[in-house]
């Protein structure tokens, strides 16, 4: 191929295009290579995570790693996650947790953490709220497992950790709603 004579064409054509008085606009498409993407993770508990890939009882899971190939990763989505509260500062957690979305709808402040208790003499915490955002955003690190949208930003807002009404039900599923897209509970 003359790739002296395809330059030339090109300019030429381009130029016709940028003195017509119908085009506002245009742009020269490119080729671009398409390859499938390996999703390979460092996170020591992702081969038990049987729920996002089984290798024993294939078609046995929640069939999303074919959506992860074509970087479908929860980018920019922002899950709340409404329960007994969140652990953000948790390894698996904090680089995906946002701040702006979370209320502690029990304390009426911005920190969703769970309350530590004394229980039988010792020291407890919820946890189910944090189980439920890994499950849900858990970033690919080599600490634990990873989330079945671990690109996701994931809020808390703490409510089951308090007297219940349905009028602070309500308020939970509209809290932050301009910031929030997915509600969990």
């Amino acid at each position: 191929m003359n790739w002296d004579l395809v330059g030339k064409i090109r300019s030429q054509t381009e130029a016709a295009l940028a003195q017509h008085p119908l085009i506002e606009w245009f742009n020269q498409q490119t080729i671009r290579r398409r390859f499938k993407r390996s999703m390979e993770f460092d996170d020591p508990s992702y081969s038990s995570q049987w729920h996002l890939h089984n290798s024993k009882n294939p078609g046995m899971d929640i069939n999303v790693t074919g959506i992860w190939e074509h970087n479908i990763t929860g980018s920019g989505v922002t899950v709340a996650v409404i329960d007994d509260g969140l652990e953000w500062l948790n390894e698996d957690i904090a680089v995906n947790y946002c701040a702006e979305g979370s209320w502690d709808l029990n304390a009426n402040d911005n920190d969703p953490m769970p309350e530590m208790r004394i229980k039988d003499g010792k020291q407890t915490q919820n946890r189910h709220g944090t189980r439920c955002a890994g499950e849900i955003a858990a970033v690919r690190n080599n600490i634990c497992g990873v989330g079945v949208a671990f690109d996701a930003r994931v809020s808390g807002i703490r409510l089951l950790d308090g007297p219940m009404t349905d009028s602070l039900e309500a308020t939970a599923f509209n809290k932050f709603m301009y910031i929030n897209d997915i509600y969990s509970c």
